[in-house]
């Protein structure tokens, strides 16, 4: 299942308790500080609510995680800064060499 932008581990249990069948669902997010499991049971016959309510509740999980990015999923505001920094490096280059130029013909 995905939370934020990671895919994490969720199971599904068919099981008994007191005589009474049950799903669990269950789902470890990866937060930074703790990470936590998700659990949702239902009777088997709301198994697909179970899972839609898991889903609904991973999508509302806020927090930062220690995991690292998954590829393809690099923080926008970090590559601002490095075409900044590119920018910046191409800007003072063109400068050096029109300084030259004028050092050369004047």
């Amino acid at each position: 299942m995905k939370w934020k932008q990671y895919d994490v581990d969720a199971t599904r249990t068919d099981t008994m308790l007191g005589g009474v069948a049950l799903v669990i669902y269950a789902a470890r997010v990866p937060l930074r500080r703790e990470a936590i499991m998700v659990l949702v049971t239902a009777r088997p016959d709301r198994a697909d609510d179970a899972r839609a309510i898991l889903t609904q509740v991973l999508g509302s999980l806020e927090g930062d995680s220690n995991w690292p990015k998954p590829a393809g999923h690099s923080d926008p505001f970090g590559k601002t800064v490095r075409w900044m920094i590119a920018i910046a490096i191409g800007v003072v280059l063109l400068r050096i060499l029109a300084t030259r130029r004028k050092t050369r013909v004047g």
